[in-house]
């Protein structure tokens, strides 16, 4: 969607990673200071147990891989910088 566009585009700054992290967490939660469940298990599929929750962190890691599996493209199609 646009918001992994304009992550690909941008980049995310780490201090808004955790923010968004931190926000996910105090919203499923309810800020609770003990969470009852492994934020890792929630990240998993329905049918795993989880709920599907958007991995933040492994998405823009994965953004990242992208944009250097670009960069390191030297075939003509290779995007110039």
């Amino acid at each position: 969607g646009m918001t992994q566009f304009l992550t690909k585009a941008q980049g995310m700054p780490k201090h808004i990673e955790a923010a968004l992290v931190q926000t996910t967490r105090n919203f499923i939660w309810n800020d609770s200071r003990s969470p009852p469940i492994n934020i890792e298990q929630l990240h998993q599929p329905i049918d795993a147990g989880g709920i599907d929750l958007l991995d933040i962190k492994s998405r823009n890691e994965a953004i990242e891989i992208t944009w250097v599996k670009a960069y390191l493209n030297m075939s003509p199609s290779r995007p110039t910088w």
